[in-house]
């Protein structure tokens, strides 16, 4: 028996147990098997590479287009890290569904992410939106970097200035 439960055929006559025909028989159901495990794989993967949109039926090619921005913009409370359209939890099945109820409706994205982000907060967006309660967010690395530049050049200022006294002092 081999993997997938398939019984060899068997031959009682002496002539079919020569090694040439098990060599030959072997290879027919390794090859079966091969053939067996990629038709499997194949079949098995296609469902990874289905979209969000195509789960999620949407009248006109405009709300399928907002569907597919809003669940690429939005992340998953979850996984953290993915989007909802690649996140299988089911909290992100909940909030694509409701997306998707809310562009049936009528609603526009920016209505869609302001419910969003009431009901979970701005951790749900990728990109927050510029207020002050994201302002360190925004602006802290422009900040840090001035910060990282004043400080190398007053430290090269005050080398220098000390290199100049020495000059100075031995003439």
């Amino acid at each position: 028996m081999n993997l997938f439960g398939i019984q060899k055929l068997s031959h009682d006559s002496e002539d079919n147990n020569t090694p040439m025909n098990n060599k030959v028989e072997n290879s027919y159901y390794n090859r079966y098997n091969r053939l067996l495990c990629i038709f499997i794989g194949i079949f098995i993967s296609s469902a990874c590479f289905a979209k969000a949109t195509d789960l999620y039926p949407l009248d006109t090619v405009k709300q399928e287009a907002q569907f597919e921005q809003l669940v690429q913009e939005t992340r998953c409370l979850v996984c953290q890290n993915q989007n909802l359209a690649d996140s299988n939890a089911t909290l992100a099945k909940d909030l694509r569904r409701i997306i998707y109820e809310k562009i049936k409706k009528g609603e526009s994205a920016q209505t869609i992410k302001k419910y969003l982000v009431n009901r979970y907060g701005e951790y749900i967006l990728f990109k927050p939106t510029f207020s002050p309660t994201t302002y360190v967010l925004w602006l802290g690395p422009f900040i840090l970097l001035l910060a990282i530049i004043f400080r190398v050049s007053c430290i090269s200022f005050v080398q220098k200035s000390r290199m100049n006294s020495k000059i100075f002092e031995s003439l």
